[in-house]
């Protein structure tokens, strides 16, 4: 079937003036923090407020909201704009894939969930069953603000992943899938007594990091006190599944302010215990702190584990 350029901002797929203004005064709102134009009842309202004030990037609220108004480009919405000739999902080949079925009901989805359950305390599954055409509205108004935002980073994360496996052919990691989300989240929670943006435009939204349980075993473990005026510091930390073997190494650069230098982390597969991994995860950290004090000023390095 031939390609075609399409709209997905009409269900026809066509452009229309209409539609663009539209969608200018919503992004208009939506970057001033507002909740944007709904055709919902007043009731959301509250809850379309407090989804744009939860502690995650701007990208993951777009992309909720997109969610929420069936805007993502799923097989069932290109098959209605007669994009697609099936609506069935690529991926586990069992549902069409609507929204609700490429984030939650999908296998690789629901392995996600389960992966991230070892990190982060989720709702039960019991709230995450399509019983009303705004569960995502219900959910973030009865979930508190750190839960609603993790369940978005797991549900951005899903989309990301279903993407990777249609569109490009990609094995997903699911362990590297949660090592990315457990990082970022901690990345974004990073403690600071100031605002401050990184190369990349993220900033702390949290003055304090939150307190969690994490039942994964931990090959390193990271401490939050800043390098001394003229030192930088590398933290790296590792997490290891004994029942899959599969592993993750993240390794964070941070000057004396606490802003980020550089980060990188990999994925590890076949591992055999918490041990190799945290030697693995010094040697990652070793080897990324030589190449990258090569291309800087002199710096003095402290490495914690």
């Amino acid at each position: 079937m031939e390609d075609t350029i399409a709209w997905h901002y009409e269900k026809s797929g066509c452009f229309t003036i209409r539609s663009a203004y539209r969608l200018r005064i919503d992004m208009k709102e939506l970057s001033n923090g507002q909740t944007g134009s709904s055709n919902r009842p007043d009731s959301f309202r509250p809850i379309l407020k407090k989804l744009w004030s939860l502690p995650v990037p701007q990208k993951v609220k777009v992309f909720a909201w997109r969610l929420i108004h069936k805007g993502l480009a799923t097989k069932k919405n290109k098959m209605e704009r007669h994009l697609e000739l099936s609506g069935t999902c690529d991926v586990c080949g069992q549902e069409v894939e609507d929204e609700f079925h490429a984030v939650v009901r999908c296998d690789q989805a629901a392995n996600l969930r389960e992966t991230m359950r070892d990190i982060w305390d989720l709702p039960s599954e019991d709230f995450l069953r399509f019983s009303w055409p705004d569960w995502l509205l219900q959910l973030v108004g009865t979930l508190d603000q750190i839960s609603a935002g993790r369940l978005l980073l797991i549900l951005w994360r899903a989309w990301f992943n279903q993407n990777e496996i249609v569109h490009r052919s990609k094995e997903v990691s699911i362990v590297g899938s949660a090592a990315f989300l457990g990082n970022y989240w901690e990345e974004l929670c990073t403690t600071k007594q100031h605002d401050t943006t990184d190369s990349k435009g993220k900033k702390s939204i949290w003055v304090q990091k939150p307190k969690e349980v994490n039942d994964m075993k931990v090959a390193g473990k990271a401490t939050s006190k800043p390098a001394d005026p003229g030192w930088v510091k590398i933290n790296v930390d590792g997490t290891f599944s004994e029942q899959t073997g599969e592993a993750g190494v993240g390794v964070v650069i941070r000057d004396h302010l606490g802003k980020v230098l550089l980060a990188a982390w990999r994925v590890i597969f076949d591992a055999s215990s918490v041990e190799e991994v945290e030697a693995l995860a010094c040697k990652e950290d070793v080897l990324l702190a030589a190449e990258w004090q090569e291309t800087q000023q002199s710096w003095n390095l402290i490495m914690h584990m």
